[in-house]
Formats: C-alpha cells, sequence, structure tokens
C-alpha cells in the first residue's frame, strides 16, 4: 500500500509499475488482481470491468500489447 502526495505523483509510479516485465504478460484483469487483491477488501473483477468501460478494453487483453499512448489514460484514471 503507498500513499502519494497527489494524483498525478500516484499516476507516474502506476504506470511506472504497469510498465515492468512483472505486469506485462498478465492480462487487464490479472494486473488489477494484482494491485489491488481481493484479499485487501478490492473488487478487481469490478475494477477491470470499469477499466473496459472506459477504454474499450477486453479484460482478458495483455498488458503487452496495448500500443496506445498511456497519457490518453490520464482522463480515465482521474475518476479512480
Amino acid at each position: 500500500f503507498a500513499v502519494f502526495p497527489d494524483i498525478e505523483t500516484g499516476f507516474d509510479a502506476e504506470v511506472s509499475n504497469l510498465e515492468k516485465p512483472a505486469y506485462q504478460d498478465k492480462t487487464v484483469l490479472q494486473a488489477v488482481s494484482r494491485w489491488a487483491p481481493k484479499g485487501d477488501d478490492n473488487d478487481p473483477a469490478t475494477y477491470a470491468r470499469t477499466i473496459s468501460s472506459w477504454t474499450g478494453l477486453d479484460v482478458n487483453t495483455p498488458l503487452n500489447q496495448l500500443t496506445r499512448p498511456i497519457d490518453q489514460c490520464r482522463e480515465c484514471h482521474s475518476a479512480f
């Protein structure tokens, strides 16, 4: 668990983590499940479906197949 001074710093940390090899072989759902595990009282399936509805990505899309510039995701992220 981490606390950041502002949304921008937190988003940059999130992007940095998601670009690491440990996440690149994961699907959207798997990455969300690792980022916000159910065991910590999160609902990764709902989070993944929300990301899917905002981006049009299937929850089973591997992160290493994404080519959309990450800056375009900032708008989606700010809604969390």
